[in-house]
């Protein structure tokens, strides 16, 4: 009898442990939407043709987390952009009433005196990457080859850049050295899938230099294909016309000449 009401005991002891006394709750982790937002705009993310642009995107993340941008890391080359209207420029153009000139670029201050130790092949495209000093927040996630190519704020990343400029089955190649035409921020045209703003020169999207011009015999408003091109990429031409004097590099202009002299009998056809 005493040993049954012992192990009575012993098992109302531990029903009470298992099932009975204060119930443990494990705590509900609240949630709530927190919005990912670039520019201060709702953030989403699009995929196109030429280049996956980030614009932000609304994600359910447990409270006080915050997600970074993501990390964007793409080649320096890109597809052409076809049928684009190509107006001339050239640097030392004086001002007028109706234009500032081009006695200094977007980048360089200095730029006629610059111009003498860079390629006489160049283009302007209508984005910049500094305002006031500052790169600009969208750039690091605009510029497919941003990553790679930051070295500090306010020091542009696109000057220098090379692009393909092609007309029929001719093409050269020429670096980026100034912001235009018309436009200063129209990065979902130079990045995106977007075409030229209209402007009153037949809504050009691009700036040739003379070089670039006469190499491809265009004429004065015409046609044109061009993309972004990684070094890699970039065939023998007039447009690495360069030699060196003491520590600098200077254009060679005869050989830039004779090149472009030669220019109905040459050409350098993408594949």
């Amino acid at each position: 009898m005493r040993r049954s009401i012992i192990l009575l005991s012993l098992l109302s002891f531990l029903s009470t442990q298992l099932f009975g006394g204060e119930k443990r709750q494990t705590p509900l982790v609240q949630r709530e939407i927190v919005q990912v937002s670039a520019g201060g705009s709702e953030a989403k993310f699009l995929a196109h043709s030429t280049f996956a642009l980030f614009a932000g995107a609304p994600s359910q993340l447990p409270s006080r987390v915050f997600p970074a941008l993501p990390s964007i890391n793409y080649a320096a080359s890109g597809p052409w952009k076809i049928g684009i209207t190509a107006t001339v420029f050239w640097v030392g153009e004086p001002p007028t009433p109706d234009d500032p000139g081009n006695l200094v670029s977007a980048w360089d201050g200095n730029w006629s005196e610059s111009a003498r130790y860079q390629s006489a092949f160049y283009v302007a495209l209508p984005y910049n990457d500094v305002a006031n000093g500052h790169t600009k927040p969208e750039a690091k996630n605009i510029i497919p080859w941003f990553k790679q190519a930051y070295v500090r704020d306010g020091q542009s990343v696109l000057k220098n850049h090379w692009v393909a400029v092609r007309k029929g089955a001719r093409v050269c190649y020429a670096q980026w050295e100034d912001v235009g035409p018309f436009q200063v921020d129209h990065w979902q045209y130079v990045f995106g899938n977007e075409r030229p703003h209209p402007n009153k020169n037949q809504d050009a999207g691009i700036d040739v230099s003379p070089a670039v011009k006469e190499y491809l015999g265009m004429s004065g408003i015409d046609s044109c294909d061009w993309r972004f091109v990684s070094e890699s990429e970039i065939a023998q031409g007039p447009w690495k016309a360069h030699e060196k004097a003491g520590n600098l590099t200077r254009v060679a202009p005869k050989r830039t000449v004779a090149w472009l002299q030669q220019g109905r009998r040459r050409s350098s056809i993408e594949p």
